[in-house]
């Protein structure tokens, strides 16, 4: 991310001037005119255009908070980037509406309902209130802190500042198709989720009674890796029933068909193995099949599925998957990996070097990563 802001500075996309009240004002005006214009969209059942302007009351707000401490940002991707890095602010529901407007102005394949931008616009004013707060509680202490901590990110001198006057206000507009806007910045990934290793992940994090937004994990852990998430794909298989279940199977079933409820209203996509149960000795041992071969089924069918997708997500730390991963990285499809690990080689996290070499990249997930991510 930090390259990235580098990157648009040596272009001047991105440039430290002076703060600017009028500008800030003027931002401000723009982004209150947009969500009311929404609003107004909304009623009268224009969704697609709501869905716009919801999102540009949103920018144009951080567009305001940035030109009053004096960072002037050509760049959308680069706002989101300034709003989380020098402000220290939660800025995943600004990439995520960003997001969805490219989604409903650029492509004719989403679909968008009323309850939907309905949230989309309630959520907005949430994000603009705390942003205002924000904003009022500037002084010139702060904003000073605030260009010292951009300088710190982008590497800019004193000497390098640039005066910004009012007279070039229309120079900073984006507008709505402005090819400044650079989407290609975030990558569209599919993400393969193996669940039986999420939940053994999940249970070594946390002892117990912990709950989250599976979607709202996937989707912090895209933003911060500058990805755009396409689908989710979720592989399990529900447990073990008898030809007359007893009384725990048949708590197990409902608890599993209680999550994988939550799973498909959040528009994960669920694909179900089945599991055996087989006698070992004196005890009775319960193997998931047909999981993991579903899973590199859907990997494989990635080129021809979806073949606009140039990166995809493997969350696991199976090493059986490395020749599905080899064959896509030969269709010059990136695979990212998401998994822990740890020193220990009697860990059921012991570091896979076979796997782990085999993919494009890898991030390893914390504990922190599952946390602010809503309840499931």
């Amino acid at each position: 991310m930090i390259s990235f802001l580098v990157k648009l500075s040596s272009e001047g996309k991105l440039q430290l001037v002076e703060p600017s009240s009028d500008i800030k004002d003027s931002y401000l005006g723009k982004s209150e005119s947009n969500l009311s214009s929404s609003k107004i969209l909304f009623e009268n059942d224009k969704l697609e255009e709501a869905v716009a302007l919801t999102y540009y009351s949103m920018y144009n707000l951080v567009l305001a908070l940035l030109f009053a401490v004096g960072i002037k940002c050509e760049n959308h991707s680069g706002v989101s980037i300034l709003l989380g890095k020098v402000f220290g602010f939660d800025n995943s529901f600004l990439v995520l509406a960003r997001r969805e407007r490219i989604d409903k102005q650029y492509y004719t394949d989403f679909n968008v309902t009323k309850k939907e931008v309905q949230g989309g616009i309630v959520s907005a004013e949430d994000f603009n209130r705390e942003l205002k707060s924000v904003l009022s509680g500037l002084n010139s202490e702060k904003i000073q802190e605030r260009r010292n901590q951009f300088k710190i990110l982008v590497g800019v001198g004193m000497n390098k500042e640039k005066i910004y006057k009012d007279s070039e206000t229309d120079g900073s507009k984006i507008f709505p198709g402005d090819s400044s806007e650079s989407p290609d910045a975030f990558s569209r990934v599919i993400v393969f989720i193996d669940n039986a290793y999420l939940l053994r992940l999940k249970k070594y994090f946390f002892d117990s009674g912990f709950s989250y937004s599976l979607r709202s994990f996937v989707e912090k852990l895209a933003v911060r890796n500058f990805f755009i998430v396409e689908k989710i794909f979720l592989y399990d298989a529900p447990p073990f029933q008898s030809s007359e279940p007893n009384k725990d199977e048949r708590r197990m079933r409902e608890d599993y068909d209680k999550h994988l409820f939550r799973f498909k209203s959040e528009g994960i996509i669920v694909r179900e193995g089945r599991t055996q149960r087989l006698r070992v000795g004196e005890s009775l041992v319960y193997r998931q099949k047909g999981v993991d071969m579903l899973l590199g089924i859907d990997m494989a069918s990635v080129k021809n599925d979806f073949p606009k997708i140039k990166k995809v997500v493997l969350l696991t730390g199976d090493s059986d998957f490395v020749p599905v991963v080899d064959k896509l990285i030969s269709f010059e499809i990136e695979v990212i990996l998401w998994t822990y690990f740890n020193r220990d080689r009697k860990s059921p996290f012991s570091r896979s070097n076979y796997l782990i070499k085999s993919v494009s990249k890898y991030v390893k997930l914390t504990k922190e990563d599952f946390s602010g991510v809503g309840n499931e």
